[in-house]
């Protein structure tokens, strides 16, 4: 926060507040001006200023009496900043509820509810070490309802010789699920694991565990003291074993819950259910408090994915929705089993299906523990779908991630999505997979973390690769990394150098970290049968050409426009093979070292164009400016500070 000056409070906005009459009496009763009716900010610099004059008297009671009514309200401000960040967070501009919610931290450093609020975004984020952190307060927050096991023995920590800990569980079944991944990851470290988990699923988990020394006891159970020495809750067990994003995969288990071999051959004979049928498991709904509303898809909308010939849909929905299933459509298959409290024989039913399509709910979680293929219309909302590997989930191998843009954003293009998987499936269309690289370094991801779930919600089955140095954090989304040195006043350079260096088996776009994709792409068609393809300039080509930038001068291109030095624009390049990237830098390396710092790619880019030729696509439709777009704009550039400002809030 900015330095403020003695005197003055730094601009809250106007929030009209009643002024209260009363006199002010060593901290008892609220001082207010004698305006009848002030804003919030009017309030507070009348108390500031007034406080700070009777400290200046030399009444230093009398002042911490005043200043006392600013800070009464610092529940207020604080739940204001959390309601801000939360808002943002729906949107899915991590970056402002980050600040909003780091304000609300400092403003109440012991407020367990905006330390929880911090870690869980922090865990959204891929930032394990503060997530889990601030996780672990969610026991001090009055929004978590769980309740607390009590015991003598102490908490479970790793490297201080406790070899027996009891796994207690809490939260919702889903939850449970979801942490149960890393028991089998923990029993490699002790002698005997106890869990305490719903009843529901405990003969699922040992079915399923791989792990000879673990055992699976209902939530209920009364375990004596003499058989374990220590405890932990299930979700603590993250902040051991997943330090950051390339801990998931080997830590998580797979095919960890069972279903019964006996149930499944029963419900298949009883519903007809024949070897060789395609069955889509189908749940519609989230019952989930607060937040289902949002996750859940009206049914009606799911009628194009049920009029798919040669489909039996069978309804595991649960609670009272699963009777909408009930002859709404005669694809549909509704059984008499009590989908909420008889999960052995949904994890029975969800064995027979051959993919499950679910928004976010108990049901993914047991379809990605018995590692069934999963369709996940994600509603954007929960941390950990953001761990993935292009759309497919790093905590469930089977589970992959349709997500929309955020809570309020309609299902359209996902469902659509989801209908085109499922008609891969059936061998009805060949996958779309397309290739896209970027270039970024540094420790702030936000820009291309952006860039990626653009690319995913449009191209969900996009092969992702990253060029960066050691040190950038993981980009959530991407499916490869590939690292150089990197010498930050090189920056341009380097990334031509990254560039020639990968290795790639088909056509790839290449694009700045600051464009969103809008729609659909196809390389193949950018390329137009030809080896390359560069971006041609649409927009500000009669615009002078700045000779200055950087601190270098470009004195050979005094008095020209921008379209006539550089006609393309490197933001976005189509190439089928890296050998034009090699080529590219061959004349990089031949320029003055001047263009290292600044124009260096555009200018090795012009040279190449000119010398052997080059297919060309347009930057209003592949790299427009957003005060341009239209309907026809596939990707968005926000170039320049003030576009970079929109990035931001996007």
């Amino acid at each position: 926060m900015a330095a403020v000056e003695m005197g003055e409070i730094p601009s809250m906005g106007a929030c009209t507040t009643p002024a209260v009459g009363s006199e002010t009496r060593n901290g008892e009763g609220v001082l207010v001006s004698k305006n009848k009716q002030q804003t919030l900010p009017e309030f507070a610099q009348h108390v500031y200023k007034t406080g700070f004059a009777k400290a200046e008297e030399g009444k230093y009671d009398e002042a911490i009496g005043i200043l006392n009514n600013v800070h009464v309200a610092l529940p207020i401000m604080t739940a204001v900043q959390l309601q801000m960040g939360r808002c943002h967070w729906e949107m899915h501009r991590w970056e402002a509820a980050r600040q909003h919610f780091d304000i609300a931290a400092r403003l109440e450093p012991h407020n367990d509810d905006a330390g929880w609020t911090v870690g869980l975004l922090a865990l959204q984020m891929g930032d394990f070490l503060n997530g889990w952190k601030g996780y672990e307060r969610r026991w001090g927050s009055k929004a978590f309802k769980s309740p607390k096991l009590h015991t003598k023995h102490p908490q479970w920590e790793r490297y201080k010789n406790l070899k027996k800990p009891l796994v207690w569980c809490e939260q919702g079944i889903g939850d449970q699920i979801l942490y149960g991944s890393l028991i089998e990851a923990l029993a490699r470290e002790v002698e005997h694991v106890t869990v305490m988990i719903d009843l529901r699923v405990a003969n699922l988990f040992q079915r399923g565990c791989k792990a000879k020394n673990v055992t699976f006891v209902s939530h209920n159970s009364r375990i004596k003291m003499s058989e374990h020495d220590s405890h932990i809750p299930i979700a603590s067990l993250g902040k051991y074993f997943i330090r950051e994003v390339k801990d998931i995969v080997p830590n998580v288990a797979s095919g960890y819950i069972k279903a019964d071999p006996e149930r499944v051959k029963m419900l298949r004979d009883e519903y007809g259910l024949r070897e060789g049928e395609f069955v889509v498991g189908l749940t519609w709904r989230s019952t989930a408090p607060v937040i289902g509303q949002h996750k859940s898809i009206p049914l009606e909308a799911l009628r194009p994915i049920l009029d798919t010939p040669g489909v039996k849909f069978l309804n595991l929905q649960y609670g009272d929705a699963q009777e909408e299933g009930r002859d709404f459509h005669p694809s549909i298959i509704t059984t008499h089993i009590d989908t909420f409290l008889d999960l052995e024989n949904v994890a029975a039913l969800m064995e027979i299906c051959n993919v499950i399509i679910s928004p976010s709910c108990a049901n993914v979680h047991l379809a990605g523990a018995m590692g069934k293929d999963v369709l996940l219309l994600d509603a954007n909302k929960l941390w950990y779908w953001n761990n993935r590997e292009g759309n497919q989930s790093l905590w469930y191998s089977g589970v992959k991630i349709f997500q929309r843009e955020n809570m309020n954003a309609p299902w359209d293009l996902q469902l659509g999505q989801v209908k085109e998987e499922l008609e891969i499936m059936l061998g009805q269309r060949q996958r779309d997979c397309q290739t896209f690289v970027f270039f970024h370094v540094g420790q702030d991801i936000s820009y291309p973390q952006r860039v990626v779930k653009s690319i995913l919600r449009h191209n969900p089955d996009a092969k992702i690769i990253m060029c960066t140095d050691h040190s950038t954090p993981d980009v959530m989304g991407i499916t490869q990394r590939f690292e150089i040195e990197v010498d930050p006043k090189e920056f341009l350079y380097a990334r031509i150098r990254a560039y020639a260096q990968l290795k790639l088996d088909g056509p790839a776009l290449f694009i700045d970290n600051d464009m969103l994709v809008q729609g659909k792409i196809d390389v193949e068609s950018m390329l137009s049968g030809t080896e390359v393809a560069f971006c041609r300039r649409t927009f500000n080509r009669d615009d002078g050409f700045n000779i200055n930038m950087r601190g270098l001068v470009f004195e050979e291109h005094d008095g020209k426009t921008m379209d006539q030095v550089y006609p393309y624009v490197a933001c976005a390049v189509a190439v089928r093979d890296v050998k034009i990237w090699q080529d590219i830098l061959k004349i990089y390396d031949s320029l003055h070292p001047k263009y290292r710092g600044w124009y260096g790619d555009q200018e090795a880019m012009r040279i190449y164009a000119e010398k052997y030729g080059v297919a060309e696509f347009d930057e209003s439709i592949y790299g427009c400016l957003p005060e341009h777009k239209t309907d026809a704009a596939k990707i968005l550039h926000f170039k320049g500070p003030s576009r970079k400002q929109l990035f931001e809030r996007m």
